[in-house]
């Protein structure tokens, strides 16, 4: 009776160890997976930034334009 209750505790330890390999295994993954994502969310924060500051520089130059236009036709209407 001793013996198969130390067989069924080795067992069990078995068990248990073949578990903890696995969720170390998915930690591991999961660790790899969250790197991938904060790499991908900071390239693409970084692309956004770029974004923002080129149709920054648009519309600062739309306005610059807007107002040469303005300027001009007020001219051409003085004449």
């Amino acid at each position: 009776m001793a013996e198969s209750m130390i067989l069924c505790m080795a067992g069990l330890l078995g068990a248990l160890m073949s578990l903890i390999g696995k969720v170390q295994e998915q930690g591991a993954e999961l660790i790899g997976r969250q790197d991938q994502l904060e790499d991908l969310v900071t390239e693409r924060t970084v692309e956004l930034s770029r974004e923002i500051a080129t149709r920054k520089e648009h519309g600062v130059a739309l306005e610059k334009s807007e107002e040469w236009f303005r300027n001009f036709t007020e001219m051409a209407a003085d004449r």
